[in-house]
């Protein structure tokens, strides 16, 4: 973490994909809507999403990917959907997980705590 840097403030400035990228392997594969998406997929939430990236072989879904889209070549600018106020949320709850309580309004950090290192 950085001294004074408020999370939100952190989270809106930051225009690297890769540190709002989830990556996770897929045991058999998965897809999104119908698309094979491969075994390893990257994705980050999106704005108005409510679809879930689902198990190939079992149809069941793939943990944690509530709200995203898939994002499986890394573009070279921030999707313009991203939801940057999902991020916020999640850094927040993770500070108050952590016992940072008093850092959670005023504090810097990201989820998956890689944020902190921009």
């Amino acid at each position: 973490m950085q001294a004074g840097t408020p999370v939100e403030q952190r989270i809106r400035a930051c225009q690297d994909i890769r540190k709002f990228i989830t990556l996770r392997q897929v045991k058999g594969g998965a897809v999104w809507k119908g698309q094979y998406l491969g075994r390893v997929v990257r994705w980050y939430y999106a704005r108005g999403e409510t679809d879930t990236i689902h198990y190939t072989t079992n149809g069941n879904t793939v943990a944690r990917s509530q709200g995203s889209r898939p994002c499986m070549v890394l573009p070279d600018a921030l999707p313009a959907d991203i939801d940057l106020d999902w991020y916020v949320r999640e850094a927040r709850e993770m500070l108050g997980d952590l016992g940072v309580a008093d850092l959670v309004e005023g504090g810097c950090a990201h989820p998956r705590v890689q944020m902190a290192l921009i």
